[in-house]
C-alpha cells in the first residue's frame, strides 16, 4: 500500500476499510517524530553532561541543531500531507 500513489487496500489485495493506510501512515509519523524528539532529548542531556565533567573535544553544535530542525520539519510537513489525503 502506498499512500503517496492512493493504492488502498480494495486495490492491494487487501479488505478493510479504506482509510486504513493513511491511518497507519500517520500513526508512522507520530513514531518518527518521537523517535526524533527522544534523540533530541538525549544529544542535549550528553551535551549536558560533557560541559559538566569537561569535554574532551569541543565540536560545533549548529550542524545537530540544523539537522534536528530540518527533520523535524521533514516529520511534521509528511504527517500534514498525509492527513490531507482523500481516503
Amino acid at each position: 500500500m502506498v499512500a503517496r500513489f492512493g493504492v488502498g487496500p480494495s486495490q492491494g489485495g487487501g479488505a478493510g476499510n479504506p482509510g486504513a493506510s493513511r491511518n497507519i501512515g500517520l500513526a508512522l509519523v507520530g513514531i518518527a517524530l518521537g523517535a526524533l524528539l527522544l534523540g533530541v532529548l538525549q544529544y542535549l542531556e550528553v551535551l549536558r553532561l560533557l560541559k559538566r565533567d569537561g569535554a574532551v573535544l569541543t565540536v560545533p553544535r549548529w550542524p545537530a541543531i540544523i539537522a534536528a530542525v530540518l527533520s523535524f520539519l521533514g516529520v511534521v510537513l509528511l504527517g500534514v500531507y498525509l492527513a490531507t489525503l482523500q481516503a
